[in-house]
């Protein structure tokens, strides 16, 4: 029986491509904490349950291209999440929204607005101009400027 030998170039673009990963999750992680004050860990989280509520507001056909322009780690922790499997899209407006953030990471909800707030501009710095737009018209008036970070 024949030992395989790695493949060196494959070994080095793998690496690379690790190290990709790992510098835009960081990137994403560190505007998050830098906008909220946050650890790494409550980052991670918040940004977890904010986009899998968005996910959850915004018809698939959009929320597979938003994925596509986050980082790939986080999307990693989004399919992963704890969510129950089947968990239907659904018109949820402001409040609604306010409250499942806010019951997810056991917040108040004048807290949990100011963290959708919060994950959901430095989500809009770090994708397109065109891919904002589609996820903003998917949003009700009431929500759409979640997508902006207060000055």
């Amino acid at each position: 029986m024949t030992e395989l030998i790695p493949d060196p170039i494959q070994e080095r673009k793998h690496q690379r491509s690790e190290a990709h990963k790992a510098t835009t999750y960081g990137a994403f992680l560190t505007d998050l904490c830098a906008a909220g004050g946050y650890t790494r860990e409550l980052a991670e989280r918040a940004a977890t349950h904010v986009l899998h509520r968005l996910e959850q507001r915004i018809r698939s056909d959009e929320s597979d291209p938003l994925e596509a322009q986050l980082p790939v780690r986080l999307c990693e922790l989004l399919a992963g999440c704890d969510r129950p499997l089947g968990l239907k899209r659904r018109k949820i407006h402001r409040a609604e929204f306010i409250t499942l953030v806010a019951e997810d990471l056991e917040l108040q909800p004048q807290e949990a607005e100011r963290v959708v707030r919060e994950v959901l501009g430095v989500v809009r710095q770090h994708i397109s101009d065109g891919e904002a737009k589609k996820v903003e018209a998917q949003l009700p008036p009431d929500m759409r400027d979640f997508m902006w970070l207060p000055l």
